[in-house]
């Protein structure tokens, strides 16, 4: 009986949380916020990927398909699981991993997200003459041949004015590097 009481109670708490975060999310937005079910998009014995020997060109390829609404906005991209993964626009596969990402002049309005920095064997990316808005991930500068510079963006965590390719302010993850100034009285 003592069991069922505090499953009771904990299920109770559950519920309150849930109902008062809707209601804060309901207040600060001004109408009902949707909770859309995260939906994973399986490249694996698709036309994207028919012969799944790679588990990494698996992941890759799924990570595309999951950042493709964001980065394009209004423009559109041929990335599909009905179409080989090496016919995508913009997409080179090398070694069984998408190694360069060429998106130039394409018109892409969405933004950078995140995740495109889990594109580990990432190589080269290039975006410049679209129309991102928001930031540019940090992490993607760790990609060794990369036009971020051009984008005219912030780097996620910048609180200036400056570009991306001004770094004079920390990004979110980095230090500042601090400077001791001896203070000399007369």
């Amino acid at each position: 009986m003592q069991k069922q009481i505090s499953k009771n109670r904990s299920l109770s708490v559950i519920f309150f949380l849930g109902a008062t975060l809707a209601l804060t999310l309901l207040l600060i937005v001004g109408h009902p916020v949707p909770v859309a079910a995260q939906t994973t998009i399986s490249c694996a014995n698709t036309a994207a990927i028919p012969n799944p020997e790679s588990a990494s060109l698996i992941r890759d390829c799924e990570t595309l398909l999951g950042l493709k609404d964001t980065l394009r906005g209004s423009a559109s991209l041929n990335w599909s699981t009905s179409r080989p993964i090496g016919q995508w626009q913009g997409i080179t596969v090398s070694s069984s991993r998408v190694t360069e990402l060429d998106l130039g002049d394409k018109g892409l309005t969405g933004s950078l997200p995140a995740t495109l920095a889990s594109l580990s064997n990432l190589q080269t990316l290039h975006l410049k003459g679209n129309q991102f808005s928001g930031c540019i991930p940090a992490a993607l500068r760790a990609v060794a041949t990369n036009d971020l510079a051009q984008l005219r963006l912030l780097f996620c965590g910048q609180t200036s004015g400056s570009a991306a390719d001004e770094e004079t302010e920390p990004v979110a993850g980095e230090s500042p590097t601090i400077l001791y100034l001896p203070i000399i009285q007369k």
